[in-house]
Order: structure tokens, then sequence, then C-alpha cells
């Protein structure tokens, strides 16, 4: 009796090195001429906040403060996440997008704790807009969550987690194993997540597909060696013996065929992954 075909086993030992192999190919990156120059995210902070009321210095602070999140090499904390979403919410304030700056202002107040508005160096009358909208601002802690990420964790306002807020604004970045940031991106709900290395959502389904196959398969093969093992023990001439030999073979092939797909399917469920 012929012996199982382990061939498209060990191609799916060959697709398990080659999906855990997530390269850096695989991240969109910042654009490098503008990220050339970027200021740190804590000096971008702190000239904005600066620069607020500041008509001379507010784009130039702003478009660093823009440049700085989209280039940002380093890990943001958690601290500098609830400054980055107060920050971002008083650019959408200046440009007149109230419900926008209501959802940085969310995240800023769910993060912080803080229960009033308060900028560095300013003094706001109580009546003031940004105080009323910062007050109105809702702390959600409404999650959705992200894809998983291969060859790296995802960050989301400084906490390594997959859960991604959707009820407001969130500051999202992709460290892969090695050190330094991969990509970063302010998201409001809706917006998609900036590309990073992930699982698609059918990897899992079609690995237990195809684990499920190949136990059916060793299965179907016992069996096949069991009645190959009883038609050599029965005596030529037995009426049995040939109904155990075709019940052999037919067992035989069926565990060829069944390997072969699950084989297929694991290799399929082991390369798929979302660029």
């Amino acid at each position: 009796m012929a012996s199982i075909n382990t061939s498209a086993v060990g191609a799916v030992l060959f697709a398990v090195a080659g999906a855990n192999s997530a390269s850096a190919e695989d991240v969109a990156e910042a654009d490098p001429e503008r990220c050339d120059g970027a200021p740190p995210v804590e000096s971008a902070l702190s000239e904005l906040e600066a620069a607020y009321g500041d008509d001379s210095g507010w784009v130039e602070a702003t478009d660093g403060f823009r440049r700085a999140l989209e280039c940002a090499d380093q890990q943001v904390t958690a601290v500098q996440a609830a400054r980055i979403h107060r920050a971002q919410g008083l650019i959408y304030f200046t440009d007149g997008v109230r419900d926008r700056t209501t959802l940085s202002f969310s995240t800023a107040r769910t993060l912080s704790g803080a229960p009033e508005f308060e900028l560095p160096g300013i003094e706001l009358p109580d009546q003031h807009p940004l105080r009323e909208l910062w007050r109105a601002a809702p702390t959600a802690d409404e999650t959705d969550t992200a894809p998983h990420a291969v060859g790296g964790t995802l960050w989301f306002d400084g906490a390594n987690t997959a859960q991604r807020p959707t009820q407001r604004a969130t500051f999202v970045q992709y460290l892969p194993e090695e050190d330094g940031v991969a990509s970063s991106a302010y998201l409001l709900p809706g917006d998609p997540l900036p590309h990073y290395p992930r699982v698609h959502p059918a990897r899992r389904p079609l690995l237990f597909v195809a684990g499920g196959g190949l136990a059916v398969a060793g299965g179907l093969y016992a069996l096949a060696y069991s009645s190959y093992q009883a038609h050599s023990e029965t005596a030529p001439g037995d009426p049995g013996r040939e109904d155990l030999r075709v019940k052999t073979n037919r067992r035989q092939t069926a565990a060829v065929a069944v390997a072969a797909v699950s084989a297929g399917t694991g290799v399929v469920g082991l390369t798929l992954k979302l660029r």
C-alpha cells in the first residue's frame, strides 16, 4: 500500500515561515521629503500651545504639529496623547469645525481626566467656547478590535492595545518588532487605519478548517492501514480479502485527497495578510 504523499504538508510548513516574516515593505511609510526636518512631537506640541492667539506663528506651528504626528519616530506616551488631542481639537476649533473639536476633546478628556480646558500660559474666561466645548465633550470608551498586526504591535493613544476607540478621535502607531515607529496617524471615527502588516480576518477560519482536514486525513490513513493489515492477514481465496483491498485503496485515496485539500487551505490561510 502506498503511503500518503506528504509534500502538501511540507508546503504548509514552508508557508508558516514565509507568513511570519513580515517586512517593512508591508508598511506605508510617511513621505521622506515631508518628514525631512519634522520636529519631535513634544517640541511641536509646545510650539503649538504657545502659538495660540498669535496669528503670525499659528500657521507655521500647525504645519509643524501635523508633520510631527505624521512623521513621529518615537512612541508617544498616554500623557502626550492627551495633549495631542487637546492640540488637534484647538486646530479644529480655529478652523471652525466644531464637531471634530468635540471628537478630539472627548479623547483628551478621557485620557487626562481634566474637567476643564486648560492651556499653558493662556487665561480663558469661564464661558469661552473652548471651555464649553470641553465640558460638553463626552468621555467615551466604546472600542472595536483592529486587525492583528504581524511582526509588531499597535498602540492607540500611547497604550499597547488592539482596541480602537470608535466614538472619538485616536492617535495610532504601529511599532515593528525592531526598534522605532513604522507608521503613525491621527484618526477620526470611520477613518481607515494606516497600512501595516496585518492578519486577514479569514485566516483563522481557514487554518481551523485546514487543521481539522489534516486530522480527518490522519484518521482515514489509520483506517486504511488497519484494513491493509487485515487484508495481509486474510488467506488468499477468502471472499472478504477483495473487499478489504478495495476498502484500503478507497481510504488511502480519500486520505491523500483530504490531506492535499487541507494543505492547500492551510497555505492560503497562512499567506493571507492585508497590506
